[in-house]
């Protein structure tokens, strides 16, 4: 490496292993095997795809780094890892307010694919190319934060469908908010 090559793997590895420990921290199959239940645990519509995925704060210092900690389960794209900025989505949202969100597309506006992006860059803070990444046929969004004592956020759970249909039920973010203290559990599972 010689010198110039060793200080850039000195500065570039400790933001690696803190990167790898965070990622090797929670017991990701009992996560994803949890995340993948969910949608027939609250008895969601068989026909509707539904997926769900965990964020986590990236650290209690730098709380403005969401990143996922399972992929989108059931069968959804394998994200683990990704990171968001707390600043977007509806993820970042429920984060911030502590609350869970639920957000319903019933326009058939958004069947447009700009109009939906420019809905996405106006109401969640995404730059015009981070919403053509989203998924366009998505219709139903709920994040829920899981809270610790102090009303510590420890991390989000993320569900979306393709219908509005699939979150239409009154009581569902309540029935989502119940399930925190198990995922205060799953994600003591490796430690604290």
């Amino acid at each position: 490496f010689g010198i110039g090559g060793g200080i850039a793997v000195a500065l570039v590895y400790p933001a690696w292993l803190a990167w790898l420990t965070l990622l090797s921290r929670y017991d990701r199959d009992a996560l994803e095997r949890v995340m993948a239940a969910l949608p027939t645990y609250l008895h969601l519509p068989d026909e509707v795809d539904v997926r769900c995925a965990l964020y986590v704060p990236v650290g209690r210092r730098n709380p403005e780094i969401l990143v996922s900690v399972t992929d989108y389960m059931p069968d959804g794209p394998h994200l683990a890892g990704a990171k968001l900025p707390s600043s977007k989505g509806i993820v970042g949202l429920a984060y911030r307010q502590r609350e869970t969100r639920v957000e319903l597309l019933n326009d058939p506006l958004y069947a447009d694919a700009r109009e939906f992006q420019r809905y996405m860059v106006d109401r969640y803070a995404f730059t015009r190319e981070e919403a053509q990444q989203l998924p366009p046929d998505r219709r139903a969004y709920l994040a829920s934060p899981v809270r610790a004592s102090g009303n510590i956020v420890l991390g989000v759970i993320f569900m979306e469908a393709t219908k509005a249909e699939a979150f239409a039920d009154p009581s569902l973010p309540q029935r989502v908010e119940a399930l925190g203290p198990s995922f205060h559990e799953l994600l003591r599972l490796k430690g604290e």
